[in-house]
């Protein structure tokens, strides 16, 4: 068994605040000149800075219930919460005509915390903050990202290749989990964006054969061929980010606690459970179930060891155009016997394996040729040095003779 994960958590919440304008005008012109998210409040516009001195409110609203929170100035960083904006967001230009009330795109980030009940009440604590003193809503254009760490020692490489496989190959039932609008977003691209045209053991055989993390992450790359963080599932902080952590980034924007519950727990529970899984039950869950129509995203949560988890998302179920089953060309079609299948599925994954393996044995071979070809150059090399030192001495004694 692998050693035990650290789980660490942090979430990201994107949502629009409407406020009172009138509040924040007297404040305009003693706010001159303070830069605030690196921008100079001579450039902006008078509704872009109200909104940049509401979220300075939005700073001081959560420190004073009990929240930690970096000021608008400084870089963050992931030990307190994180008040800043979002352009992705949608909001509406100008007052609204029945208030006269402005909206401010809002980005709410956690700090890094334990993977506990305790920190899970502290995210529900904040969530009645905002909306015990705030017209805090939501629109299709939100977001709720989700990280998931090891505290900061990021995850075994075999951990993120089962992850990837994962979430590869039960892209549908997982898609089940959330609307429509949240399905193959720019912002969240399904895994088959990475994928296209790939059968089963093609994909297995891509995510396999990486050997860093990075190249891993170049699995998930844009046209330039530079990676892309705009994934449901984005690898890049592991690489690029010091938190070194996965990031969830498909479900849509909420402020219900019971959903931010819930899919908190989904994120952990999927990490944790390709982390402790082996190569031979993953194997096995392919073989048996990755091309069973009536294998759901519930079953999948239960294989998953998230049962617990069932109850809730069994009313909560969207319900999209399945995705075509990846297949093996020449394997598997039609509805096979889950012992067969996951008989074929081990044996054609001992053959990635043993491919595998045999490649790095090759490869090792042709650098040990390689450098038994450089040692005796260097032989040969220090041997003609030699020849031409006792040449030359030779020269020097019989000149002294003459």
């Amino acid at each position: 068994m692998p050693k035990p994960l650290n789980l660490t958590f942090g979430i990201e919440f994107e949502c629009i605040v409407s406020f009172d304008p009138t509040t924040y005008k007297p404040a305009l012109h003693a706010a001159e000149g303070i830069l605030w998210e690196k921008k100079v409040s001579s450039l902006l516009h008078e509704e872009s800075k109200l909104c940049i001195l509401f979220r300075e409110h939005l700073v001081h609203l959560l420190r004073a219930n009990g929240f930690p929170t970096y000021n608008m100035t400084s870089a963050g960083g992931n030990q307190k919460w994180t008040v800043s904006h979002d352009t992705s967001i949608d909001i509406k230009d100008g007052p609204r005509s029945k208030d006269g009330f402005l909206e401010c795109d809002i980005e709410i980030t956690s700090p890094a915390m334990r993977f506990c009940p305790k920190a899970l009440r502290r995210v529900q604590h904040v969530i009645r903050t905002l909306t015990k003193h705030l017209d805090v809503s939501v629109n299709p254009s939100c977001g709720l990202h989700v990280h998931v760490g090891n505290q900061t020692a990021g995850f075994p490489l075999q951990t993120l290749k089962h992850f990837c496989i994962l979430t590869a190959l039960f892209e549908s039932q997982l898609n089940s989990l959330h609307p429509a609008h949240r399905i193959g977003n720019c912002h969240a691209k399904g895994p088959s964006a990475a994928f296209t045209g790939h059968d089963l053991w093609d994909t297995v055989r891509a995510i396999q054969g990486c050997e860093t993390e990075e190249e891993l992450v170049l699995l998930y790359a844009d046209k330039e061929d530079r990676p892309d963080r705009c994934f449901a599932y984005n690898l890049c902080p592991m690489v690029f980010g010091s938190n070194k952590t996965i990031e969830f980034r498909q479900h849509e924007g909420t402020l219900e606690w019971s959903e931010i519950m819930n899919w908190v727990q989904v994120a952990g529970g999927m990490v944790d459970a390709m982390h402790d899984i082996s190569s031979f039950g993953l194997a096995q869950l392919i073989g048996t179930c990755a091309f069973d129509p009536r294998f759901s995203v519930s079953d999948l949560l239960r294989r998953l060891k998230l049962k617990a988890l069932v109850p809730y998302y069994s009313g909560h179920l969207h319900v999209h155009q399945r995705l075509e089953p990846v297949r093996a060309r020449g394997g598997i079609e039609g509805n096979v016997e889950g012992v067969s299948q996951g008989r074929h599925a081990v044996g054609r994954w001992d053959e990635l394996e043993r491919r595998h393996k045999l490649e790095k044995l090759e490869e090792l071979e042709r650098l040990r040729v390689l450098a038994k070809r450089h040692e005796l150059e260097r032989r040969h090399e220090r041997a003609r040095q030699e020849e031409a030192v006792d040449a030359r001495r030779a020269t020097s004694e019989y000149e002294g003779e003459e």
